[in-house]
């Protein structure tokens, strides 16, 4: 009975210590994977260095992004740029009212104090936002084109919310240069701030 029981337990015992190890391993995977040589937790790299100063990796090459075809369908004509896109309205509108400088009424007052009021009046000024839905956006930009700035753009967005995604409309009231390369630039530089095309 002794040997019995004996034999038992040291089954039991085995059959744990595998259980265990096994067990261990999982979370040994589980807790850190290689990475091309660095330790991963969580899905975050735990010995990979970025330059303090301009960001850029130190002792890793930076994977390429996967890119999801976002742009649908676009064209120009000589003042104006019609875009459809797969990025919601509200997304659109987040990236093209920093990089073209719109700037919201309440923006405009403390930006310029009491000269808002007169700016606000202005033809080459437009602020309407229905988030969700569409953005209407006019007013002075500045655009590089062929090596030159050219400030007091008058340049008009409409962001309309088309299925689960949008459809932007840039026209150019006045300021810029009335050609198509120019207003082609504009495109460019819109699909680069919605992420369309990668910055050269």
């Amino acid at each position: 009975m002794k040997t019995l029981g004996n034999d038992i337990k040291h089954h039991v015992s085995s059959a744990f210590t595998v259980v265990l190890y096994l067990a261990m391993w999982a979370m040994i995977l589980l807790f850190v994977t290689s990475c091309a040589g660095h330790l991963v937790y969580d899905g975050k790299c735990l010995t990979c260095l970025n330059d303090p100063v301009t960001g850029k990796p130190v002792n890793y090459e930076q994977e390429k992004p996967y890119v999801v075809e976002v742009e649908e369908e676009s064209k120009s004509n000589l003042d104006t740029i019609v875009l459809s896109t797969k990025i919601d309205v509200d997304s659109a509108f987040a990236a093209i009212k920093p990089e073209f400088g719109y700037l919201s009424p309440q923006e405009l007052e403390r930006k310029f104090g009491t000269t808002a009021e007169w700016m606000k009046m202005d033809k080459a000024y437009q602020y309407d936002a229905n988030p969700g839905a569409y953005y209407h956006m006019r007013s002075e930009v500045s655009h590089v084109f062929q090596s030159r700035r050219y400030s007091g753009v008058v340049l008009d967005c409409r962001i309309v919310k088309e299925g689960t995604g949008s459809k932007i409309t840039l026209h150019q009231l006045d300021g810029g240069v009335n050609n198509q390369a120019f207003t082609d630039s504009l495109l460019k530089r819109l699909r680069k701030t919605l992420g369309i095309i990668k910055e050269e």
